[in-house]
């Protein structure tokens, strides 16, 4: 399965590519997806708490900075939310 053609908009003076967004690409913008409050807590916490060079904080919050950039690329080269986004169900 390839990539689908998407069309061309013209906006009098420039072109551009439409874009299919879906709904985790709509909370990664926002700046409100699972990693990125994730990650705001971990800073929080840190400032509140004076963090420890030895701290893991910035690890995980590497880890999930790269977690948006794998689950953007993957999103916009399929059209569609990675799968360990789109089938991911709460189990309490």
């Amino acid at each position: 399965m390839g990539a689908r053609r998407l069309p061309t908009i013209n906006t009098g003076s420039s072109s551009l590519r439409a874009t299919l967004y879906r709904l985790f690409d709509m909370v990664v913008l926002n700046g409100m997806s699972r990693y990125h409050l994730a990650a705001e807590a971990l800073r929080r916490a840190g400032a509140a708490s004076g963090l420890q060079s030895g701290d893991r904080a910035p690890t995980l919050i590497s880890e999930w900075e790269a977690a948006i950039a794998r689950a953007t690329a993957y999103s916009r080269e399929h059209f569609e939310d990675p799968p360990e986004i789109r089938d991911w169900t709460w189990t309490p």
